[in-house]
This record gives C-alpha cells, structure tokens and sequence, in this order.
C-alpha cells in the first residue's frame, strides 16, 4: 500500500496546527495508556472509541492519538462560537 503523504509533509502539517496553550508540564503518577489485542473500549478526550480484536495495539495507540489531536484542534479552532456544528465542521 502506498503512504498518502510522507513523513516531512505530515511532521510539517501537525507543527502547522494552531493548538490550545498546553501549560506547565507536571509529573504525572498515572501510568501509560496499554491497549490489549482483545476488543475494548477507550476514551480519548471527550470521545469514546471503541476497538475490535483485528485492529493491533500499535493502531489503537495511533487511532487514540489522532482522535486527541483533531479533538484539541477542533477545540482551539471553535473556542468561544456559540455555534456548536461549528466544531464539527472544522
């Protein structure tokens, strides 16, 4: 299968996005996100995934991530519209 889009084009794409402020970095006692090979449900930000067995940890991480970043963009893009398809939209 051939990529869509190369690595370049994509590292420069996600440093383009316009993201919410991020804050001081904190430790954390929470321990890593582990996805199982099994069927499972996650929530990702405000959103709730749910995986079948035949998508591998590794695609789950990358689908968790993705989700988060459109989510934080969609966040920032949408801050203070009163238009809540707007978020959607974007």
């Amino acid at each position: 299968m051939k990529p869509l889009a190369s690595l370049d084009f994509a590292v420069d794409f996600v440093q383009s996005l316009d993201l919410p402020f991020a804050g001081p970095r904190l430790e954390s006692a929470a321990e890593p996100v582990t996805f199982s090979d099994q069927p499972e449900v996650a929530t990702v930000g405000a959103q709730v995934t749910e995986f079948s067995a035949q998508v591998a940890p590794p695609q789950r991480a990358a689908v968790a991530d993705c989700l988060l970043l459109a989510q934080l963009v969609a966040n920032k893009a949408t801050a203070g519209n009163p238009d809540q398809m707007a978020w959607y939209q974007k």
